[in-house]
């Protein structure tokens, strides 16, 4: 998903095309949508089936104070969602490099089922919309919130050490400090 003004952009992976029987798909859209934070918004697809099916749910879900159309592209006309077919391939092309990056590190192929997998996706898009700069001289987070988020970013895969969310109700002998593997960032919050 990439939104045309502030040129943020979603990775979202899913258990397969359209709506699944979980509805990942339409909850992790409407959770994207919220984070863009507009109330009323055209989204643009081709007439795939599966998209068609994806693009009705999320809007019955977006609720009565929204506003939210479906344009669709002319069948056959790659140019009308040229524009996506470009994020999707930068997209794409950075989850090659993370890839690659991690399995040289850890010495073994990451396959696309694994759950590690999913997660890079999900960076690799917003590595883009926190690090790519425009021609503005802005990043795309920078567009819809008017400020950058600087979250200290280490390299995906990364073995680190973190903090519990619950650490302050440890007690006094127990560690404070874990390993763990770092997967990526918090779009929302920064975390």
């Amino acid at each position: 998903i990439k939104d045309v003004k502030s040129r943020v952009c979603a990775a979202i992976p899913v258990p397969r095309k359209g709506v699944d029987s979980e509805d990942w798909s339409v909850k992790e859209t409407l959770r994207f949508l919220e984070f863009l934070g507009y109330t009323n918004l055209v989204m643009k697809s081709d007439q795939e089936a599966a998209l068609k099916s994806l693009m009705s749910k999320v809007r019955s879900h977006r609720g009565d104070q929204t506003q939210t159309m479906h344009e669709m592209s002319p069948v056959g006309d790659s140019k009308a969602n040229g524009f996506v077919e470009r994020s999707i391939q930068s997209v794409q092309g950075q989850i090659r490099t993370l890839r690659s990056a991690l399995e040289s590190r850890i010495g073994t192929r990451i396959e696309p089922t694994s759950p590690i997998f999913a997660w890079l996706v999900i960076h690799a898009a917003n590595l883009m919309n926190l690090c790519e700069i425009g021609r503005d001289g802005r990043v795309p987070y920078q567009r819809l919130r008017g400020r950058k988020l600087h979250p200290e970013l280490v390299e995906f895969g990364e073995s680190v050490f973190y903090q519990p969310l619950k650490h302050l109700e440890l007690t006094k002998a127990e560690a404070r400090w874990h390993s763990g593997v770092f997967l990526g960032i918090n779009i929302n919050t920064g975390e």
